[in-house]
């Protein structure tokens, strides 16, 4: 994901967030539309599996749009989307998020 930084008509800094080629789809909705300072690595909906020795994480809101590629993960660090929820019933992740 590139971030894209102007400023608007009104003299106030914007951020837009344009996706590269590869880069994930599987999110409920626009990364960086919700609370300032979220992740999804916070949200109530990140849901992780495992393969063998591999972590995937998926968003739960989009779960309909599942597949078994890359195409359906999400990233950890991404900016919260408007539908982020705070995560209640999981514990954080710890560790080093790639």
């Amino acid at each position: 994901m590139i971030e894209h930084r102007f400023i608007d008509l009104f003299g106030v800094e914007q951020v837009d967030y344009v996706f590269a080629k590869n880069d994930p789809k599987g999110y409920a909705h626009t990364p960086g539309t919700g609370p300032k300072g979220e992740t999804c690595k916070t949200c109530e909906h990140r849901v992780k599996l495992r393969a063998n020795s591999k972590r995937f994480y998926k968003c739960g809101r989009n779960r309909d749009n599942w597949s078994n590629s890359i195409t359906s993960d999400i990233v950890l660090k991404m900016p919260a989307c408007n539908l982020w929820e705070p995560s209640l019933s999981k514990t954080p992740l710890n560790g080093n998020l790639r």
